[in-house]
Protein backbone atom coordinates (compact mmCIF):
# COMPACT_ATOMS: atom_id res chain seq x y z
CA UNK A 1 0.00 0.00 0.00
CA UNK A 2 1.70 3.39 -0.96
CA UNK A 3 2.91 5.17 1.60
CA UNK A 4 2.45 2.94 4.43
CA UNK A 5 5.03 0.32 5.91
CA UNK A 6 3.54 -3.71 5.09
CA UNK A 7 5.52 -4.77 8.43
CA UNK A 8 6.95 -2.41 10.18
CA UNK A 9 8.30 -4.59 12.97
CA UNK A 10 10.68 -6.38 10.65
CA UNK A 11 11.54 -4.03 8.15
CA UNK A 12 14.17 -6.96 6.47
CA UNK A 13 13.52 -10.32 8.05
CA UNK A 14 15.59 -13.07 7.12
CA UNK A 15 13.21 -15.75 4.67
CA UNK A 16 13.00 -18.20 7.69
CA UNK A 17 11.90 -15.58 9.97
CA UNK A 18 9.10 -13.74 8.17
CA UNK A 19 5.77 -14.28 10.37
CA UNK A 20 2.61 -15.59 8.72
CA UNK A 21 1.06 -13.42 6.25
CA UNK A 22 -2.08 -13.38 8.41
CA UNK A 23 -1.78 -12.11 12.27
CA UNK A 24 -2.55 -14.27 15.09
CA UNK A 25 -3.92 -14.35 17.98
CA UNK A 26 -2.42 -15.47 21.64
CA UNK A 27 -5.59 -17.08 21.91
CA UNK A 28 -4.55 -19.60 18.38
CA UNK A 29 -1.02 -20.29 20.23
CA UNK A 30 -0.12 -23.44 22.87
CA UNK A 31 1.28 -22.17 26.42
CA UNK A 32 2.20 -26.01 27.14
CA UNK A 33 5.42 -26.61 25.48
CA UNK A 34 8.44 -26.72 27.46
CA UNK A 35 11.74 -25.63 26.76
CA UNK A 36 13.22 -29.46 26.43
CA UNK A 37 11.18 -29.44 23.73
CA UNK A 38 12.06 -26.88 22.17
CA UNK A 39 15.63 -27.88 22.84
CA UNK A 40 15.15 -30.62 20.95
CA UNK A 41 13.21 -29.28 18.02
CA UNK A 42 15.61 -26.54 17.41
CA UNK A 43 18.55 -28.91 17.79
CA UNK A 44 20.10 -26.58 20.77
CA UNK A 45 21.22 -26.95 24.60
CA UNK A 46 18.28 -25.72 27.06
CA UNK A 47 20.70 -23.26 28.67
CA UNK A 48 20.63 -21.24 24.77
CA UNK A 49 16.44 -21.58 24.84
CA UNK A 50 16.49 -20.07 28.47
CA UNK A 51 18.74 -17.09 27.47
CA UNK A 52 16.81 -16.36 24.60
CA UNK A 53 13.30 -16.89 25.98
CA UNK A 54 14.45 -14.93 29.02
CA UNK A 55 16.16 -12.57 27.42
CA UNK A 56 18.84 -12.87 29.69
CA UNK A 57 22.81 -13.45 29.22
CA UNK A 58 23.57 -16.59 30.90
CA UNK A 59 27.12 -16.68 29.78
CA UNK A 60 25.99 -18.64 26.26
CA UNK A 61 26.96 -17.22 22.91
CA UNK A 62 23.66 -17.60 20.39
CA UNK A 63 24.24 -16.68 17.13
CA UNK A 64 21.59 -14.70 15.10
CA UNK A 65 21.07 -17.42 12.94
CA UNK A 66 20.60 -19.92 15.99
CA UNK A 67 18.41 -17.37 17.29
CA UNK A 68 16.21 -17.09 14.27
CA UNK A 69 16.02 -20.66 14.13
CA UNK A 70 14.49 -21.27 17.81
CA UNK A 71 12.48 -18.39 17.19
CA UNK A 72 10.77 -20.38 13.97
CA UNK A 73 10.20 -23.40 15.74
CA UNK A 74 8.53 -21.78 18.58
CA UNK A 75 5.96 -20.36 16.19
CA UNK A 76 5.86 -23.77 14.54
CA UNK A 77 4.40 -25.25 17.84
CA UNK A 78 3.33 -21.84 19.09
CA UNK A 79 4.89 -21.41 22.22
CA UNK A 80 4.15 -18.30 24.36
CA UNK A 81 7.05 -17.18 26.77
CA UNK A 82 6.54 -15.35 29.92
CA UNK A 83 7.91 -12.55 29.00
CA UNK A 84 6.15 -9.97 26.95
CA UNK A 85 9.56 -8.83 25.45
CA UNK A 86 10.40 -11.97 23.95
CA UNK A 87 6.40 -13.11 22.80
CA UNK A 88 6.72 -9.56 20.45
CA UNK A 89 9.64 -10.66 19.12
CA UNK A 90 8.97 -14.14 18.26
CA UNK A 91 5.35 -13.22 17.31
CA UNK A 92 5.55 -9.39 15.97
CA UNK A 93 2.03 -10.35 14.51
CA UNK A 94 0.22 -10.17 18.02
CA UNK A 95 1.85 -7.55 19.35
CA UNK A 96 -0.78 -5.01 18.61
CA UNK A 97 -0.51 -0.46 18.62
CA UNK A 98 -2.11 1.22 21.45
CA UNK A 99 -2.86 4.50 21.23
CA UNK A 100 -3.66 6.67 24.24
CA UNK A 101 -5.45 9.82 24.11
CA UNK A 102 -6.20 12.35 26.62
CA UNK A 103 -9.24 12.80 26.76
CA UNK A 104 -9.42 16.36 28.94
CA UNK A 105 -7.57 17.92 26.37
CA UNK A 106 -9.21 17.55 22.88
CA UNK A 107 -12.68 18.84 23.14
CA UNK A 108 -15.64 16.13 20.96
CA UNK A 109 -13.28 13.46 22.19
CA UNK A 110 -12.96 11.08 19.42
CA UNK A 111 -14.72 13.41 17.18
CA UNK A 112 -12.26 16.15 17.86
CA UNK A 113 -11.04 16.70 14.13
CA UNK A 114 -7.72 16.48 15.12
CA UNK A 115 -7.92 13.25 16.83
CA UNK A 116 -9.74 12.02 13.62
CA UNK A 117 -6.71 13.03 11.51
CA UNK A 118 -4.81 10.84 13.91
CA UNK A 119 -7.14 7.87 13.84
CA UNK A 120 -7.39 8.05 9.86
CA UNK A 121 -3.56 7.66 9.85
CA UNK A 122 -2.94 5.17 12.35
CA UNK A 123 -5.85 2.70 11.05
CA UNK A 124 -4.13 3.08 7.32
CA UNK A 125 -0.35 2.89 8.08
CA UNK A 126 -0.78 0.36 11.07
CA UNK A 127 -2.84 -1.91 8.92
CA UNK A 128 -3.31 -5.13 9.14
CA UNK A 129 -1.84 -4.73 13.26
CA UNK A 130 -4.98 -4.13 14.93
CA UNK A 131 -5.19 -1.02 17.09
CA UNK A 132 -6.45 -0.01 20.58
CA UNK A 133 -7.75 3.25 21.52
CA UNK A 134 -7.77 4.38 25.31
CA UNK A 135 -8.49 7.69 27.23
CA UNK A 136 -5.81 8.65 30.00
CA UNK A 137 -6.73 11.95 32.05
CA UNK A 138 -4.22 14.54 33.68
CA UNK A 139 -5.46 15.11 36.69
CA UNK A 140 -5.93 11.27 37.86
CA UNK A 141 -2.63 10.30 39.90
CA UNK A 142 -1.36 7.07 37.71
CA UNK A 143 1.31 6.74 40.57
CA UNK A 144 -1.45 4.15 42.07
CA UNK A 145 -1.08 1.43 40.05
CA UNK A 146 -4.99 0.51 40.29
CA UNK A 147 -5.67 3.46 38.30
CA UNK A 148 -3.33 2.78 35.43
CA UNK A 149 -5.40 2.21 32.23
CA UNK A 150 -5.83 -1.53 31.43
CA UNK A 151 -4.51 -1.29 28.23
CA UNK A 152 -1.11 -0.76 29.88
CA UNK A 153 -1.47 -3.02 32.84
CA UNK A 154 -3.07 -6.22 30.79
CA UNK A 155 -3.18 -7.66 27.08
CA UNK A 156 -0.49 -7.87 24.24
CA UNK A 157 0.06 -4.10 23.13
CA UNK A 158 3.20 -3.28 22.90
CA UNK A 159 3.63 -0.36 20.63
CA UNK A 160 2.47 2.61 22.30
CA UNK A 161 1.32 6.18 20.93
CA UNK A 162 0.30 9.27 23.28
CA UNK A 163 -1.56 12.14 22.30
CA UNK A 164 -1.44 15.30 24.12
CA UNK A 165 0.44 16.48 27.33
CA UNK A 166 3.60 14.47 28.52
CA UNK A 167 2.84 12.37 32.02
CA UNK A 168 6.22 10.61 33.42
CA UNK A 169 3.95 8.29 35.54
CA UNK A 170 2.50 6.62 32.49
CA UNK A 171 5.59 6.73 30.39
CA UNK A 172 7.82 5.02 32.95
CA UNK A 173 4.93 2.42 34.13
CA UNK A 174 5.38 1.15 30.17
CA UNK A 175 9.22 1.75 29.93
CA UNK A 176 9.75 -0.49 32.86
CA UNK A 177 7.69 -3.37 30.97
CA UNK A 178 10.72 -3.28 28.86
CA UNK A 179 9.36 -1.31 26.08
CA UNK A 180 9.62 2.36 24.42
CA UNK A 181 7.13 5.09 24.28
CA UNK A 182 6.27 7.26 21.42
CA UNK A 183 4.59 10.74 22.37
CA UNK A 184 2.54 12.98 20.28
CA UNK A 185 2.97 16.78 21.75
CA UNK A 186 4.78 15.87 24.86
CA UNK A 187 7.89 17.35 25.57
CA UNK A 188 9.18 14.46 27.96
CA UNK A 189 12.79 14.26 28.23
CA UNK A 190 13.08 10.17 29.06
CA UNK A 191 14.59 7.73 28.23
CA UNK A 192 13.31 5.25 25.88
CA UNK A 193 10.11 8.35 25.39
CA UNK A 194 10.88 9.72 21.65
CA UNK A 195 8.60 12.63 20.79
CA UNK A 196 7.15 14.18 18.01
CA UNK A 197 5.99 18.09 17.99
CA UNK A 198 5.07 20.34 15.82
CA UNK A 199 6.82 23.65 15.64
CA UNK A 200 4.30 25.88 17.12
CA UNK A 201 6.61 28.65 18.14
CA UNK A 202 7.93 28.97 14.26
CA UNK A 203 4.67 28.91 12.61
CA UNK A 204 3.65 32.33 14.59
CA UNK A 205 6.97 34.13 13.68
CA UNK A 206 5.69 33.12 10.36
CA UNK A 207 2.40 33.94 10.59
CA UNK A 208 3.72 37.73 12.32
CA UNK A 209 6.27 37.98 9.57
CA UNK A 210 3.62 37.24 6.61
CA UNK A 211 1.22 39.66 8.04
CA UNK A 212 3.62 42.73 8.40
CA UNK A 213 5.31 42.08 5.16
CA UNK A 214 1.57 42.65 3.48
CA UNK A 215 1.41 46.13 5.58
CA UNK A 216 -0.02 45.06 8.87
CA UNK A 217 1.22 46.73 11.62
CA UNK A 218 -0.98 45.61 14.37
CA UNK A 219 -2.46 42.30 14.93
CA UNK A 220 -4.65 40.83 17.67
CA UNK A 221 -3.84 37.24 18.33
CA UNK A 222 -6.26 34.96 20.10
CA UNK A 223 -4.47 32.54 22.14
CA UNK A 224 -6.61 29.53 23.76
CA UNK A 225 -8.22 29.47 27.21
CA UNK A 226 -6.38 27.68 29.74
CA UNK A 227 -10.04 25.82 31.00
CA UNK A 228 -10.60 24.72 27.88
CA UNK A 229 -9.69 21.38 25.95
CA UNK A 230 -7.14 22.13 23.47
CA UNK A 231 -7.92 20.67 19.75
CA UNK A 232 -4.28 19.91 19.10
CA UNK A 233 -1.81 17.59 20.39
CA UNK A 234 0.08 20.40 22.28
CA UNK A 235 -1.64 21.25 25.69
CA UNK A 236 -3.48 24.72 25.81
CA UNK A 237 -0.99 26.01 29.08
CA UNK A 238 2.03 24.45 26.69
CA UNK A 239 0.64 26.89 23.63
CA UNK A 240 -0.14 29.71 25.38
CA UNK A 241 3.43 29.95 27.08
CA UNK A 242 4.75 29.49 23.43
CA UNK A 243 3.13 31.92 22.34
CA UNK A 244 4.01 34.35 24.68
CA UNK A 245 8.25 33.46 24.76
CA UNK A 246 7.75 34.09 20.67
CA UNK A 247 6.06 37.34 20.81
CA UNK A 248 8.94 38.94 22.79
CA UNK A 249 10.57 39.11 19.14
CA UNK A 250 7.53 41.54 18.31
CA UNK A 251 7.63 44.26 20.49
CA UNK A 252 4.58 46.50 20.20
CA UNK A 253 3.37 44.55 17.29
CA UNK A 254 0.78 42.12 18.58
CA UNK A 255 -1.35 42.21 21.27
CA UNK A 256 -2.69 38.76 22.67
CA UNK A 257 -6.18 38.03 24.12
CA UNK A 258 -7.52 35.09 25.58
CA UNK A 259 -10.43 32.94 22.91
CA UNK A 260 -12.00 29.34 23.26
CA UNK A 261 -11.88 26.77 21.06
CA UNK A 262 -15.16 27.41 19.25
CA UNK A 263 -17.51 28.70 16.46
CA UNK A 264 -19.58 31.32 18.67
CA UNK A 265 -15.61 32.63 20.57
CA UNK A 266 -14.57 33.55 17.47
CA UNK A 267 -17.50 35.61 16.43
CA UNK A 268 -17.44 37.17 19.93
CA UNK A 269 -13.41 37.56 19.35
CA UNK A 270 -14.57 40.28 16.16
CA UNK A 271 -16.65 42.58 18.38
CA UNK A 272 -13.33 43.16 20.62
CA UNK A 273 -11.03 43.20 17.48
CA UNK A 274 -13.67 46.08 15.89
CA UNK A 275 -14.15 47.91 18.94
CA UNK A 276 -10.02 47.28 20.41
CA UNK A 277 -8.92 51.12 20.09
CA UNK A 278 -5.30 49.33 18.93
CA UNK A 279 -7.19 49.48 15.86
CA UNK A 280 -5.66 45.79 14.57
CA UNK A 281 -5.90 45.14 10.55
CA UNK A 282 -5.47 40.76 11.09
CA UNK A 283 -6.03 38.44 13.23
CA UNK A 284 -3.97 35.12 14.30
CA UNK A 285 -5.80 32.10 16.16
CA UNK A 286 -4.74 28.74 17.76
CA UNK A 287 -7.81 27.54 16.73
CA UNK A 288 -9.37 26.42 13.02
CA UNK A 289 -12.96 26.99 14.38
CA UNK A 290 -12.77 30.09 16.76
CA UNK A 291 -10.93 31.75 13.18
CA UNK A 292 -13.75 30.71 10.64
CA UNK A 293 -16.34 32.38 13.37
CA UNK A 294 -14.48 35.84 13.18
CA UNK A 295 -14.06 35.50 9.42
CA UNK A 296 -17.83 34.84 9.30
CA UNK A 297 -18.24 38.17 11.40
CA UNK A 298 -16.40 40.10 10.07
CA UNK A 299 -17.74 39.05 6.48
CA UNK A 300 -21.39 40.19 8.06
CA UNK A 301 -20.11 43.23 9.76
CA UNK A 302 -17.87 44.91 7.13
CA UNK A 303 -18.00 43.04 3.88
CA UNK A 304 -16.21 45.76 2.17
CA UNK A 305 -13.32 44.81 4.07
CA UNK A 306 -11.34 42.12 3.85
CA UNK A 307 -9.69 41.26 7.34
CA UNK A 308 -6.54 38.52 7.46
CA UNK A 309 -7.14 35.85 9.80
CA UNK A 310 -4.71 33.28 10.50
CA UNK A 311 -5.28 29.74 12.03
CA UNK A 312 -1.85 28.31 13.49
CA UNK A 313 -4.40 25.18 14.51
CA UNK A 314 -4.73 23.33 11.29
CA UNK A 315 -6.05 20.46 12.76
CA UNK A 316 -9.49 20.54 11.43
CA UNK A 317 -10.18 17.17 9.29
CA UNK A 318 -10.48 17.04 5.44
CA UNK A 319 -14.34 16.87 5.93
CA UNK A 320 -14.66 19.86 7.37
CA UNK A 321 -15.14 22.92 5.54
CA UNK A 322 -13.12 26.20 6.26
CA UNK A 323 -12.78 29.31 4.34
CA UNK A 324 -11.87 33.06 4.96
CA UNK A 325 -8.96 31.23 7.02
CA UNK A 326 -5.60 31.05 6.07
CA UNK A 327 -3.97 27.96 7.75
CA UNK A 328 -0.47 26.89 8.95
CA UNK A 329 -1.11 23.33 9.22
CA UNK A 330 0.53 21.07 11.42
CA UNK A 331 1.64 17.84 9.72
CA UNK A 332 -0.23 15.40 11.71
CA UNK A 333 -0.15 12.53 8.98
CA UNK A 334 3.63 12.42 8.78
CA UNK A 335 3.96 12.82 12.35
CA UNK A 336 1.42 10.31 13.29
CA UNK A 337 3.51 7.80 10.77
CA UNK A 338 6.88 8.64 11.96
CA UNK A 339 5.61 8.20 15.44
CA UNK A 340 4.54 4.49 14.57
CA UNK A 341 7.28 3.44 12.57
CA UNK A 342 9.74 4.77 15.41
CA UNK A 343 8.02 2.49 17.88
CA UNK A 344 7.78 -0.30 15.85
CA UNK A 345 11.52 -0.10 14.80
CA UNK A 346 12.69 0.06 18.66
CA UNK A 347 10.25 -2.83 19.74
CA UNK A 348 11.62 -5.11 16.95
CA UNK A 349 15.48 -3.99 17.57
CA UNK A 350 15.27 -3.55 21.24
CA UNK A 351 16.69 -0.03 20.94
CA UNK A 352 14.58 0.81 24.09
CA UNK A 353 16.96 3.37 25.46
CA UNK A 354 16.81 5.67 22.64
CA UNK A 355 14.93 9.11 23.57
CA UNK A 356 14.71 12.72 22.35
CA UNK A 357 12.08 14.47 19.90
CA UNK A 358 11.11 15.03 15.86
CA UNK A 359 10.10 19.01 15.74
CA UNK A 360 8.12 19.50 12.48
CA UNK A 361 7.19 23.02 10.54
CA UNK A 362 3.48 23.64 9.84
CA UNK A 363 2.72 24.49 6.37
CA UNK A 364 0.96 26.82 4.62
CA UNK A 365 -2.62 26.17 3.18
CA UNK A 366 -4.59 28.14 1.28
CA UNK A 367 -8.59 28.02 1.89
CA UNK A 368 -11.55 29.36 0.03
CA UNK A 369 -12.40 32.87 0.19
CA UNK A 370 -8.79 33.37 2.34
CA UNK A 371 -6.26 36.54 1.49
CA UNK A 372 -3.84 35.44 -1.40
CA UNK A 373 -1.41 37.41 -0.43
CA UNK A 374 -1.24 35.36 3.17
CA UNK A 375 -0.27 31.54 2.99
CA UNK A 376 1.58 31.48 -0.50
Amino acid sequence: MNGSFANPINAEPAPEAAPPATPRRLSDLQKTITMAQIAKAAGVSQGAISSLLNDRDYGIRVSDKTRERVFRVCREMGYIPNDLRAVVRMYPEVGDFCVLIAEEDFAGGIGNPGVTRLMETVLREAAPYSVTVCPYRRSTDYNDPQQLPTAITAGVASKFIFAGPANPVLAKAIIQKGLPVAWLGGDLPMEGVRCFLSDLPAACRQALQKLQASGHDRVLLFSELESSPASSFVSTIAHNRMLQETLRQFPGFSEVLPCASTLEAGLLAYETFATSQAAPSAAVFLNDRAAVGFHLAASLRNPATHVPVISLDGQSSNQERVHGVSILRAPVEKMVTDALRWVATAVNSGCLHESGKEVYVHVWEQTPDADPRIGS
